[in-house]
């Protein structure tokens, strides 16, 4: 685990304890050329501030977006892969042709 990594979590808690909603985003799989590799994490608040990095720009705004208009489970984990499609790769601007598995847990409340 990196201190950022620990960071992430530490912040995790403060927020809990702050009676936030919280996403705890985790890296399971990349494919192909990522800036993050597996077991980097992110928290992220229902108001779309986060803490950490899964990708290092477009994926978090794909997350935050999504919090926004309640597209996140808080009631189940699920696993969110982007960079399936050409498309995709175009739109998050993931390097060469690469791909990302995220496992989103929510946590609290």
């Amino acid at each position: 685990m990196t201190s950022q990594d620990q960071q992430v979590l530490e912040q995790l808690d403060v927020w809990l304890n702050q009676n936030y909603q919280v996403w705890l985003v985790t890296v399971v799989e990349t494919y192909g050329s990522s800036p993050r590799q597996p077991g980097a994490m992110l928290a992220l608040r229902a108001d779309g501030v986060l803490l950490g990095s899964v990708s290092g720009g477009c994926i978090e705004d794909e997350l935050i977006q999504r919090v926004r208009l309640a597209e996140l489970s808080t009631k189940k984990a699920e696993l969110v892969t982007f960079g399936e499609t050409q498309e995709e790769q175009q739109r998050f601007k993931l390097p060469c042709g690469g791909s990302i598995r995220l496992l989103v847990e929510p946590v609290g409340n």
